[in-house]
């Protein structure tokens, strides 16, 4: 949920296309983007890069004047968009050198029985799920989206989405349970 803050902010980027309101936007979200994308590329570099490229790419939504109804969902569906422009003819090659705890402490509740998770367990199950799935689970997890928010940016119904994720996490629970 936005803060009353940052829906001023989209306010006045929306209507008044506010450079500094972008900036502030900017820094509030460069770095929860970054990440997401850094989950999904081989290379800390190759990851800024398309980082800037999200935000440029917001940058001239706004300028054409189209309509900003839910601003985190919008830029996790350009970072998602980028990603997949970015390997759309090669294979996405994972790259979690920096698994955030509180990801692990939330996979960890919805999976019970493992106890504690490694970094390195939980990176080589995401590396052998679907696509998808992997997807899913960073944007739930690691990204701390709600399903609404996924389901926009997936373009999917909050109940496709929540069945997916429910098979994501027992996939996972497969992985880990041969690991």
């Amino acid at each position: 949920m936005q803060s009353v803050r940052e829906q001023l902010l989209v306010y006045r980027l929306e209507t008044k296309q506010d450079a500094e309101a972008f900036g502030e936007l900017y820094s509030l979200y460069h770095e929860p983007i970054q990440r997401f994308i850094r989950f999904r590329v081989s290379s800390n570099e190759v990851a800024d890069d398309l980082t800037g490229d999200v935000f440029l790419k917001l940058w001239q939504h706004v300028k054409e004047g189209r309509r900003v109804t839910h601003f985190r969902g919008l830029l996790y569906q350009i970072a998602r968009n980028t990603v997949i422009d970015h390997y759309r003819s090669a294979k996405v090659i994972l790259a979690l050198d920096d698994v955030p705890e509180h990801a692990l402490g939330l996979l960890e509740s919805d999976l019970p029985y493992y106890g504690h998770i490694e970094k390195e367990k939980l990176v080589a199950a995401l590396a052998s799920v679907r696509p998808e799935y992997r997807e899913l689970l960073t944007f739930f997890y690691f990204e701390e989206l709600r399903v609404k928010e996924i389901a926009m940016v997936m373009h999917k119904r909050p109940g496709a989405v929540r069945v997916q994720l429910h098979r994501a996490i027992k996939a996972i629970r497969a992985l880990l349970s041969t690991s």
